[in-house]
Order: structure tokens, then C-alpha cells, then sequence
């Protein structure tokens, strides 16, 4: 704030003080050196024929100032702007809003090289594959070449245009460090797609992170600690992450060994394809190496083997015999980079859920068909679940189960009322009646079966249901929770199907095996197991209202890691995972050392210092 008008009398050192406090406001240092001069030239005369105020000349020199300062923004800013111009999205915005709140400064990098930041996410973009993420997609090798070109390049002889170039190569590099930031974290936190955009059967809506919150995170924290803390949000990520990396090291070594076709072994066998056999199993685990090395039992199918194929069995979802039939032999054979591959297309859809799950939750893996409840974070029950038959699949999606229904009806939906009933009702007039099927409007009246039509139907005039009872197709208690998919958890008379390893066998809902068991667990304490049977065999429908919403997720996974470190594989009964790995255009994940970027850094190091006074110049 300038002084009031006042009269005072000032010494040369007062007077130059008080004009350096003005005019040491504009960007070129040369033309302030010039006008200090001129200024105090300007004070010495006035004030000693005291024709002016000091505060009058304070006012017209901040003016005079204000006009020949250089109005063009700052290098960064309008390297900012031209770049902006050619990009849309909203990761744009975010970056101007990011230098906005540092006031246009560089954020990455200083005259003495890059920040300690900046070092931190060269090294986690090159590390990118380590995520199941290609680095060529965050351009770290141009970023590298874009910082040779500031910091290492020769200067030209010319020095205005050699600083100019510099400085807009710095800004640009800047730029690029903070583009690829907001990228790669965005990449981890919610994934490189939209799962909507891939997978139309996938709706789970995400958390997304602010991610101008992000990066202020990063730069507070630190580039590796909030990266780290993406990454750690679920559980199960990290160790499927490390279960990843494990077999793509396998893959990258040579893999492991496949056994012949059409050789079946078991318990007691003994032949050169039992080593084999040994060493397969040892390679991912599932046989400890100190029982494969033994030169004595080599060749021999001993129970050391026997329950390191049970194991592996297990992991995989086969049936479990002790035995290497058809089925096993051929995951056996799968080889370590295709398991690799599966692994990461599993991160990227871990990537697609919530950072938090609720501490109360369902949990449906459609693949591993079966269902996990959780209470107060930790698993409480777990059973065997049937998901949709490969032409009538089951979605991907969440929402908030709110109520259940004790002796259902089973609204039946107008695909299976015109493409199945219909024709056989044609055939046999009858067979509504010996099927408990009942005709009704729309208000939910029955009406007389005559109406019934697939013009009626599709007008939604009428609809069909299957009246409640022991051989209703919903069993004796449904599980609500309203979407637009038409798709709950219920009860079936079915119950041998359960009997199945893969057990695709419904319209698209989900089947429970322990239907009462699940009642009790998702109804208020008070519903005892004696009550929720009691109303699953009474003769009145009844539906009960849950105290509070309880979120389920119905998710495709075909594998997952335990924190003991146990991989889990499972089938692509519905070739999602085809149409991901097309999605993501996977390039080959050949291994680069990341020892050149040490090596670079060190050589920018050495630049900077011998090119200290430049960098000065070019950073003021």
C-alpha cells in the first residue's frame, strides 16, 4: 500500500531505498537497473526545489513502472496456454488449475536438475510394467529426452535465443512431468478405461479421486508415498500386483515345463513325466523345491505330489481328486506369460471398484461362483453360488440390498415369457396351470389366461409370474436389491446344481445355496435361524424391510491373490477378458533396466553444475 501525501526530507541512501521498493516489481532486471537510476535523479530534483511531495513521485513512478513492464506472462504460462489449446479433457483444466496454485512456477524441476520429485516419478514411470501398466503410455522416454534438451544440450551463440529456448523447453518439460503425473495416477487409482465403455456388463461406479487433490497430495507427501497410497486402497491389490510381477519374472526367465498330451497321472505312477510334473508344480508354489530336488523320488507320484496337485486343483477351481486328468493337465500347461497376462487385466479391474467396499458388504465373484459376506470388514460367511447360463450372463454391478422377500412370486421377464412360455403354452393350453403360472395386468391383477399374447406382452398390457411355493423357480426367499438390470439373489428348488464345479445355469440372477443361513446374516438380530425357516415355509408371502442398506457387488474376476500369496485362477466363461486385452491394445512387456535412468540423472547433474550460471539466468 503506498504512503499517504506527506512532505519529509530524505538522504540519497532513503531516497534509493525507497525507489528499490517500487520499482523492484517488473520481470526485466536490466530495464529496473536503468529506471532506479533515472528515479533517483528524478527525487534528487524535485524534492530539493520542493515542488513535490515524495508521496506524489512515489505515485507517478509506480505508474510510469506499471506501463513499460512486460505484460507477457511468465514462459511457463504461455507455453501452458499454447499447449492446452490442442488438448480437450478435463486433465487440462486440472493442470492450469495446479499452476495456478503454484503461481506459474515450475513444479518438477529447479537450475540444479530435477526436484527430488520429479527423480521419484521418472523412476515410477519406468517402473510402470511393475502395475501391469505399459510406460510407453506416459511417454517416459520423451520426458528423458526433454530434460537432456534443457539441462544438457550445448548453449547456442546466441544467448537471448538460446535462454528463450531453454526456458521454453524447461516449461514444457514441467508441463509434461505434471501431464504424466495426473495420467499414471489416474491410471492407478480408477484404471486406464472406463469398464461401461469395454465391458457393457460391468457397472460399478468407482470413487474417483480429486485429482487436483492428488497432486497436491504428491507434492506434500511425496510422489512415492501417495502413489503407494493408491496403490494399498484394496487389500487384494497388492498382493495380486506381486503375484504379477512373479509370474511375469517366470515368464521372462522361460517359463515353465508343459507335460504331453494325452498322459493322465496319478497316485503311485512313476515315469520321467512325474519330473516333469514336479517341476511344473514347484515353479508357481504348489510343491516345496526341496521335494522336487530329490533325485531319489523324481520320477515317483508320491503324496508330496498328490496334495500339490490338490493344491492346484484348488487354485484353479477344478475338482479335486489328486489327479492330473484332462482338465488339469491342460491348466497345468497354460503358460506363465499368458497367466501373467490374466493377472493383469485382473489389476485393471480391481483398479474399476471402490476405494472403500463398506464395512458391511456382499461380495460375488461370478467366476469363482460364489458369495462372501462381510461384516465389520471381515469375512463372516462364504457359499457356493449359480450365476447365468454363456448366452443369458449375469452383470457386473453394485447397489444397496434393502429388503427380502419371504414366499415369492417370480415376476418372469418378458424375454423368457414370449421366447420360452409362449410357444409351449401355444402347444398345451393347460400348461400354465400344471406350471402354478398366472396371467396379470399391469396393476398386478390376475386375469383370465386369454389375454395373454406377445403383442400383450410387449405393450406390457400383461405378464406372466409363478405363483409362491416349494417348486417356485425363486425358491422360498428372495433377496432385493433394485436395479435396472433385473437381477437378485434368491433361493432355488434346484439344489443338486450346486453339486457342479461350474455352475452357469440360471437366467442371469444369482442362486444362493444357503438361502436361510443368508437370511439370517442380512436380517435385524432379532430374525433367529428358527424364524427366518418358520417364514420361509409359511403360507403368506411377507417381506422385511433390512435395519440398513447393504451394498453387494456382483464382480467378473478370473484371478485374485491371497495375502499369503495363493493364486487364484479361473475360466473366461464370458470372454470378458478377450474383449479387455483387445480394449487395452496390449504392447509386449518386454523388460527395460531402469539402471539407464540412474545413469541419466547423474549426467544431468554433472550439466547443471557446469551450467549453473545459465540455469540461474534462464530460472529467475
Amino acid at each position: 500500500m503506498l504512503p499517504r501525501h506527506r512532505k519529509l526530507s530524505l538522504s540519497s541512501e532513503k531516497e534509493d531505498h525507497a525507489a528499490r521498493h517500487v520499482i523492484e516489481q517488473p520481470h526485466d532486471r536490466e530495464f529496473a537497473s536503468t529506471a532506479r537510476a533515472t528515479i533517483l535523479l528524478l527525487l534528487k530534483r524535485l524534492h530539493s526545489k520542493r515542488l513535490i511531495s515524495l508521496g506524489t513521485v512515489l505515485v507517478i513512478v509506480t505508474v510510469l513502472l506499471a506501463g513499460c513492464q512486460d505484460d507477457s506472462p511468465p514462459p511457463l504460462k504461455r507455453v501452458l496456454d499454447d499447449e492446452v489449446r490442442t488438448y480437450d479433457g478435463a486433465r487440462d483444466s486440472v493442470v492450469r488449475r495446479a499452476y495456478v496454485q503454484h503461481e506459474w512456477q515450475p513444479v518438477w524441476l529447479t537450475k540444479d536438475g530435477p526436484t527430488p520429485e520429479a527423480r521419484a516419478l521418472l523412476r515410477q514411470l519406468c517402473e510402470a510394467p511393475n502395475e501391469g501398466l505399459p510406460r510407453e503410455r506416459y511417454n517416459a522416454q520423451g520426458l528423458i529426452d526433454t530434460l537432456r534438451s534443457a539441462y544438457i544440450d550445448p548453449v547456442d551463440d546466441d544467448k537471448a535465443q538460446s535462454d528463450s529456448l531453454r526456458r521454453a523447453t524447461l516449461a514444457s518439460a514441467d508441463i509434461a512431468l505434471t501431464r504424466a503425473f495426473l495420467r499414471y495416477a489416474n491410471d492407478l487409482s480408477v484404471g486406464r478405461l472406463n469398464p461401461e465403455d469395454v465391458q457393457g456388463t460391468w457397472h460399478v461406479d468407482q470413487d474417483r479421486a480429486a485429482t487436483i487433490d492428488v497432486f497436491e497430495q504428491a507434492m506434500q507427501e511425496g510422489v512415492q508415498q501417495t502413489l503407494d497410497d493408491i496403490s494399498a486402497r484394496h487389500l487384494d491389490y497388492v498382493p495380486l500386483r506381486q503375484a504379477f510381477n512373479r509370474y511375469r519374472q517366470i515368464a521372462q526367465n522361460g517359463g515353465w515345463p508343459t507335460l504331453p498330451s494325452g498322459v493322465t497321472l496319478a497316485p503311485g505312477d512313476s515315469s520321467e513325466t512325474v519330473t516333469l510334473l514336479r517341476r511344473r508344480l514347484a515353479a508357481t508354489n504348489d510343491l516345496e523345491a526341496t521335494a522336487s530336488d530329490s533325485a531319489a523320488v523324481a520320477t515317483v507320484y508320491d503324496g508330496a505330489v498328490e496334495q500339490a496337485v490338490n493344491h492346484f486343483q484348488r487354485r484353479h477351481g477344478l475338482e479335486i481328486n489328486g489327479v492330473v486328468n484332462d482338465a488339469t493337465r491342460a491348466a497345468l500347461n497354460v503358460s506363465a506369460d499368458e497367466r501373467a497376462r490374466q493377472l493383469a487385466l485382473n489389476l485393471e479391474r480391481h483398479r474399476w471398484l471402490p476405494e472403500n467396499l463398506g464395512q458391511d458388504f456382499i461380495f460375488v465373484n461370478l467366476m469363482d461362483f460364489r458369495l462372501n459376506a462381510f461384516r465389520e470388514g471381515e469375512e463372516a460367511m462364504e457359499m457356493p453360488v449359480i450365476v447365468g447360463e454363456k448366452d443369458k450372463q449375469t452383470t457386473a454391478f453394485a447397489d444397496t440390498m434393502s429388503y427380502v422377500v419371504f414366499g415369492p412370486y417370480w415376476n418372469i421377464p418378458k424375454s423368457i415369457a414370449i421366447d420360452e412360455i409362449l410357444p409351449k403354452v401355444k402347444d398345451d393350453e393347460e400348461y400354465l396351470a400344471q406350471n402354478d403360472y398366472e396371467v396379470v395386468n399391469a396393476a398386478g391383477d390376475v386375469v383370465d389366461a386369454s389375454l395373454l399374447s406377445k403383442e400383450a406382452l410387449e405393450r406390457y398390457d400383461v405378464r406372466l409370474r409363478e405363483k409362491p411355493g416349494p417348486g417356485n423357480s425363486l425358491g422360498l426367499v428372495k433377496f432385493m436389491f433394485p436395479n435396472d438390470h433385473d437381477i437378485y439373489l434368491h433361493d432355488t428348488p434346484a439344489d443338486h446344481l450346486f453339486d457342479a464345479k461350474t455352475r452357469t445355469f440360471s437366467h442371469g440372477c444369482v442362486r444362493v445355496e444357503s438361502p436361510d443361513q443368508f437370511a439370517e446374516f442380512v436380517l435385524p438380530d432379532d430374525w433367529t435361524e428358527e424364524k427366518v425357516r418358520e417364514a420361509m415355509n409359511a403360507d403368506e408371502r411377507k417381506r422385511v424391510r433390512l435395519e440398513k442398506s447393504l451394498p453387494v457387488y456382483l464382480v467378473y474376476l478370473t484371478a485374485w491373490a491371497e495375502p499369503d500369496g495363493a493364486v487364484h485362477f479361473r475360466s473366461d466363461l464370458y470372454n470378458h477378458d478377450d474383449e479387455l486385452r483387445r480394449a487395452l491394445d496390449e504392447p509386449e512387456q518386454r523388460p527395460k533396466s531402469c539402471a539407464q535412468l540412474d545413469s541419466f540423472l547423474q549426467k544431468l547433474d554433472e550439466a547443471a553444475n557446469e551450467n549453473d550460471g545459465l540455469l540461474t539466468r534462464v530460472f529467475r
